[in-house]
């Protein structure tokens, strides 16, 4: 059950991602395009883009997302290893005889 939810964490962050990511790209290709019309369907798209964006990242802010990924690496690649290396005295076994 947990590996479930480690996955769908994983699978959520990476939507997110991949949406500001083709967020962005489009809004750099589609930039100079030639806008003729009032209403044009390239520019609404962009304007949806970039309130998407925005909506996501808090503000334009990159702090969220980079939080969102790190938990995602977190639940991904799990949380219970050893990460700074705190040995006890008890965990190396050592005899405190005198």
């Amino acid at each position: 059950m947990a590996k479930r939810k480690k996955i769908f964490a994983a699978v959520i962050a990476l939507a997110i991602a991949f949406a500001l990511l083709f967020s962005a790209l489009f809004i750099v290709t589609q930039a100079d395009h030639s806008c003729t019309e009032s209403c044009c369907r390239i520019c609404q798209q962009i304007n949806t883009c970039l309130e998407q964006m925005s909506n996501i990242t808090a503000a334009s802010s990159s702090v969220p997302l980079a939080a969102i990924l790190a938990f995602a690496l977190v639940l991904v690649f799990g949380s219970d290893k050893n990460v700074f290396g705190t040995n006890t005295l008890i965990k190396l076994k050592v005899k405190l005889s005198n």
